[in-house]
């Protein structure tokens, strides 16, 4: 399932972001791919996402409702976070360009046991990543995908 995708805000109505999570409850298979930045703030109706950025709120949704969980996150930002628990994730911790907001994900999928052993050194390195994974694996495509 892609935003790009002409039926995705059926239901029109409702706001973007919830009409996103709606659509990861539609997928076998969420893939989630963690950078430097953490994505727009959540601004939907559901407030238990409040506060969180609209990825966030799609992995958190995933988590529960997904039966296919796939996540790749750059190695250099799982380096910075795990610098950040090192410094007991001090306020003051200096992790320019990480965004804040990436760390809290990264914490709740490492607290959750939700991580896998998938990272990636930039965009060459993650698509041929992806490759072996989805041969690994099998293939995604069996289904609708976000």
């Amino acid at each position: 399932v892609r935003s790009e995708d002409l039926d995705f805000a059926r239901g029109a109505g409702a706001h973007k972001h919830d009409i996103c999570l709606d659509r990861v409850d539609e997928t076998p298979h969420f893939l989630l791919i963690i950078d430097w930045y953490a994505g727009h703030k959540y601004e939907g109706a559901r407030s238990e996402y409040h506060g969180l950025t609209i990825t966030h709120a799609e992995a958190k949704r995933a988590f529960r409702k997904v039966s296919g969980w796939h996540c790749f996150a750059n190695r250099e930002v799982v380096m910075s976070y795990n610098l950040w628990k090192q410094n007991d994730m001090r306020s003051d911790f200096k992790h320019e360009p990480v965004e804040r907001a990436v760390f809290d994900l990264l914490d709740e999928i490492y607290n959750l046991g939700k991580w896998g052993p998938n990272s990636f050194d930039g965009p060459d390195d993650f698509e041929d990543k992806l490759k072996r994974y989805v041969r690994k694996i099998g293939s995604l495509g069996a289904g609708p995908q976000t």
